[in-house]
């Protein structure tokens, strides 16, 4: 995705132009967030899931011919399987969530993988880690708590599944991280849609009911969204500086109030907004020591 050659656009610093990449991002993965909302009033994730990761292995087909299938070698066939029990938890986690409560606080309480990445730096890649970023991962999980408020009466059970989300999004990070350093993208795409698709094609086919055009439309329009949405986030961190641009990641928390509004007529109360006030200022800081490796 390349912006045409227009004459304001390129007057503008990469900064400026990354940081509108980021914005059109966050845009779009907040567009994929409320469709798949609308989705789940309707379709369950298993048939959801195995649908869409039908339809990523077709548009990965052309890339895997042209290369004669070589980039699906691979030395660690057991990484690419965690990879792929990981990516269907946080999935379906999220997925359900978005169908139980509020979309703003949903895609609030995702940004928690920012949180769990730094407890799975220390006890799982072993990395030292300073007081300061502790502290700060302290300081968002509590923002966490306001937005659930354990105890009270309006707290959900279902919340703590956007919880659980940031859980296996940030496991699939760190697992990740480990693939890059061996197997191409193609390679880590292809085997996490394959083994995606075959871990929810049973409960899928049991629970299998026709799918109508609506629905069809919908899949279609998450895979569009979140295919320009990472897109742009790549764009956005090719042309501008990490920790100038990665702060707009956080404006889909505000398109997730206006979507919530909109298309469900949900209002997001005080405790979200504190919260998630908390949590984007905590992970924001940490990114930012990363950044400085201090």
């Amino acid at each position: 995705m390349r912006v045409p050659n227009i004459v304001w656009w390129g007057s503008l610093s990469p900064n400026t132009q990354g940081a509108l990449w980021m914005l059109c991002s966050a845009f779009f993965l907040s567009a994929m967030s409320a469709t798949l909302k609308q989705a789940s009033l309707s379709l369950n994730v298993w048939q959801l899931l195995l649908v869409r990761s039908i339809f990523a292995l077709f548009l990965l087909l052309p890339a895997l011919v042209q290369g004669n299938f070589c980039q699906l070698r691979t030395r660690v066939f057991p990484l690419h399987i965690m990879r792929g029990c990981l990516g269907t938890c946080a999935f379906a986690c999220y997925f359900i969530a978005l169908s139980k409560i509020e979309l703003a606080l949903t895609v609030t309480l995702g940004f928690t993988r920012n949180l769990f990445i730094v407890i799975f730096a220390i006890f799982v890649l072993k990395e030292i880690v300073k007081w300061r970023r502790i502290t700060a991962t302290a300081i968002g999980f509590s923002g966490v708590l306001i937005c659930i408020q354990p105890g009270s009466e309006s707290a959900s059970l279902w919340a703590l599944l956007a919880v659980g989300y940031g859980f296996f999004a940030a496991s699939v990070t760190i697992v990740v991280k480990r693939l890059t350093d061996t197997e191409s993208s193609i390679s880590v795409l292809f085997y996490m849609y394959c083994f995606m698709g075959l871990i929810a094609f049973i409960s899928a086919i049991v629970n299998w009911k026709p799918l109508a055009l609506m629905e069809l439309v919908m899949i279609g329009r998450v895979a569009l969204f979140s295919t320009a949405g990472q897109m742009c986030t790549v764009n956005a961190l090719r042309v501008g500086e990490t920790t100038v641009v990665a702060p707009f990641e956080y404006t889909r928390i505000l398109y997730a109030v206006i979507f919530g509004f909109i298309l469900f007529g949900e209002i997001a109360g005080i405790n979200t907004w504190i919260g998630a006030l908390i949590i984007i200022s905590s992970t924001l800081y940490i990114s930012l020591r990363n950044q400085t490796n201090t």
